[in-house]
């Protein structure tokens, strides 16, 4: 039986059939929520601080819906906070779920960039 003190991780959602419960975030999402701060407080040191459970289920809808792997979302957050241009534009993990389609073209298009550099 689940720890009362973790109660609070879930919501309820009702089917036809029960109430399912289901977990809005994980540690992985708490991780994510964290890397994403850090990367933000580097650039901008008096950041206020977030939410961080809101933020977590955030990060959650991204694995578990978008089906972005931890590995992707954690790429894209180092990527966009050492952007001159998306780290003032990145501050949340929703801002970073609406854009994530325009910063995965604009990865891949700085690699081809940086691919097609010939040295004579």
């Amino acid at each position: 039986q689940e720890n009362l003190t973790y109660k609070r991780n879930y919501t309820k959602e009702k089917t036809k059939e029960s109430i399912v419960v289901v977990k809005k975030f994980t540690q992985i999402d708490l991780d994510l929520t964290n890397l994403l701060i850090e990367e933000i407080k580097n650039n901008l040191p008096n950041f206020k601080e977030p939410n961080r459970e809101v933020w977590a289920s955030h990060f959650n809808k991204m694995l578990r819906l978008d089906n972005r792997t931890e590995e992707q979302i954690k790429y894209l957050i180092r990527w966009c906070q050492h952007n001159s241009f998306w780290q003032a534009n990145i501050l949340s993990p929703q801002k970073l779920r609406e854009k994530w389609d325009t910063l995965e073209a604009q990865v891949k298009r700085q690699k081809q960039e940086n691919n097609s550099i010939r040295v004579i």
